[in-house]
This record gives C-alpha cells, structure tokens and sequence, in this order.
C-alpha cells in the first residue's frame, strides 16, 4: 500500500464528504477501506455519506463494522441507534442508544424516552 495514496484518498473523500459531494465521497471511502479495511475512520467517513444520501441499511452496516473494530466507539452506538429508530427498528435503537448512553452520549437521553 502506498500510503501517500491511501492518506490523499480519504483527504479527498473527507473534502467531498464536506462540500456535500457525497456519491464521490462514497467512492473514495470505499476505495480507501479496500486498502486499510481495519481503520474504523474510512466507514465513519462512508456511513455519514450514505447516511446523507438516504442509504440507511448501508450506513448501519458501516456502523456495525466500526463497533467490530472498535466496540467502546460510543458514537458508533449513537448513530447506529439514531439510524435504526428511523428504520423502525425501536428493539436495536433502544439497544444501542442505551450503550451509547453508558458510554458518556449524554444526547442519547433524549432518545432514550421513546424506549419505555
């Protein structure tokens, strides 16, 4: 891996995930995550773009691997929770904003209403 491609890649999605350019941030992020599939960074960059692009199944599958990668991530839980109350999944968005609460999310209390 050349990692002076690997780094000017997720620049660029990281920009384009900015000015809202998000198919192409989606594209680079995926690219970058073929290269370094470990860095849990690369699909929190994707799963906030698919997340604006309405792609929420796959916006949560990327939540699922940064809590393999990093299972304290507590914004991972938050998102992930946030993504599926929206899917209609109240079990795992309860579930998750619970842990995202556990683990210092003081926002996930809000949420955490709609789960009694």
């Amino acid at each position: 891996i050349d990692s002076n491609y690997l780094f000017a890649l997720t620049s660029r999605a990281f920009a384009f995930n900015t000015q809202r350019n998000y198919k192409s941030a989606i594209r680079d992020f995926s690219k970058a995550i073929t290269l370094s599939p470990k860095d849990p960074r690369l699909y929190n960059g994707r799963a906030h773009a698919l997340t604006s692009t309405k792609q929420l199944k796959l916006a949560i599958a990327d939540y699922n691997k940064i809590i393999e990668l990093n299972p304290s991530d507590s914004w991972a839980y938050f998102y992930r929770g946030v993504l599926r109350r929206n899917e209609s999944d109240k079990l795992g968005a309860c579930l998750d904003l619970k842990k995202a609460y556990g683990l210092g999310i003081e926002r996930a209390q809000r949420f955490l209403k709609k789960c009694d």
